[in-house]
């Protein structure tokens, strides 16, 4: 999509995402403007467990797209009452358009930490960069490698 009228949420990699809420009805008239009809809740992801957890996914797929993934929390001292989280992802291919290709590197972060049994401070930073080597907003031409 055109940079020139897009704030960017279209191009968010939604790895850092523990899920995607809908909320119909007289919620979306208290968020937005406008357009009472729904909210989209992007829920970030969180330290669930006070134990080690970790998950690494990698694939491959068609014109040349690979994408690796890495997902680790701990807690960070004994009690378990702060802990991190750290999202890594990075993923790399072409397109069935020639001359197209897309790089996009994520990286995101989470503390949790209990101030008491009912308070929980929680703050989280998150870095994307994406690199394309088209900008199909001003090719009207379908691009093709000349042989």
């Amino acid at each position: 999509m055109s940079p020139a009228w897009s704030a960017g949420e279209n191009n968010t990699n939604t790895v850092i995402f523990d899920r995607v809420e809908i909320v119909r009805g007289a919620t979306g008239l208290m968020v937005g403007a406008g357009n009472p009809s729904a909210a989209i809740n992007m829920v970030r992801k969180r330290v669930n467990s006070k134990d080690f957890t970790a998950a690494v996914n990698v694939g491959a797929g068609s014109w040349n797209n690979y994408r690796a993934m890495a997902d680790i929390g701990s807690a960070l001292n004994e009690s378990g009452t702060v802990r991190a989280r750290v999202v890594a992802s990075y993923e790399q291919g072409d397109s069935f358009v020639d001359l197209a290709s897309k790089e996009t590197t994520v990286f995101y972060g989470v503390i949790d930490i209990d101030l008491t049994d009912k308070t929980e401070l929680s703050f989280g930073s998150s870095y994307q960069d994406q690199h394309t080597s088209s900008d199909d907003s001003e090719v009207y031409l379908p691009l093709s490698k000349l042989h």
